[in-house]
């Protein structure tokens, strides 16, 4: 079952709104934050878990230097693929930084350039 990964800002909405589908097939997420972005992850974990999706908190260091944050979520990348689990990314929130550190992570796993807010990495 492909898991959704997508990175916490102002409106997270946008994170969940695909997930809400009654079409969607992902059952679980995990949104990427920084620790003060924790209370937010929270609430978008009720909202979710009525609807049995589980959720899940990956918190990233609180920095602009892009190359910390992309070692951070390499590490998250790996655990993914170990586990054999696809993964679509939604590129649709997040600081700009943040966003792009992400995007090459997601970029560099697939070999190829993305077009879609949400991508599949096979």
């Amino acid at each position: 079952m492909p898991v959704q990964i997508g990175i916490i800002d102002q409106d997270p909405i946008r994170l969940v709104t695909p997930l809400l589908d009654d079409r969607a097939v992902s059952r679980h997420m995990i949104f990427i934050g920084v620790a003060n972005q924790r209370p937010m992850f929270e609430k978008l974990e009720v909202v979710l878990a009525k609807r049995d999706i589980k959720s899940e908190f990956f918190e990233i260091p609180n920095v602009s230097n892009t190359a910390k944050i992309k070692s951070c979520v390499m590490e998250l990348a790996k655990r993914l693929k170990e586990e054999g689990d696809t993964i679509k990314f939604n590129a649709s929130c997040g600081l700009r930084h943040r966003l792009l550190s992400v995007y090459e992570v997601v970029r560099s796993l697939i070999g190829q350039s993305l077009s879609w807010n949400l991508i599949q990495i096979d």
